[in-house]
């Protein structure tokens, strides 16, 4: 579950965002849709279903509605909760990715997924 939603995220950063509507749309609506709560929200005060760290946010940033530019680092931490009612348990995922927004590159010539790593070297 949580990878589905963390490679559509991603996939979504290649255009005009901000990691705040991609928290909204990709992820909360997702998780809630498919009765599964975003682990994140309310845990220790987070006010967010998706952690969004942006270039020089180590982890666990709070998306917030700056529009994400090209060029900039995004890490994208997508958790849940799932509950199994008639086993009487739950369990909690994690998933998380790096991209480079505007980086539209995702296989390349023999096959290998190049997803938000950069390519070309300015060195």
């Amino acid at each position: 579950m949580e990878r589905l939603l963390v490679n559509a995220v991603a996939n979504t950063v290649l255009g005009p965002v901000s990691a705040e509507q991609l928290g909204v749309v990709a992820v909360h609506e997702a998780l809630l849709s498919r009765g599964v709560y975003p682990s994140p929200l309310n845990y220790a005060g987070f006010p967010k279903s998706l952690c969004s760290s942006v270039n020089e946010v180590i982890c666990h940033g709070i998306p917030d509605l700056r529009p994400l530019e090209l060029g900039d680092v995004v890490s994208f931490d997508v958790s849940c909760y799932v509950h199994f009612p008639e086993d009487g348990i739950g369990v909690h995922g994690d998933n998380c990715a790096t991209v480079i927004v505007g980086d539209a590159q995702e296989v390349d010539e023999i096959g290998a997924d190049w997803r938000g790593v950069p390519y070309r070297s300015q060195f």
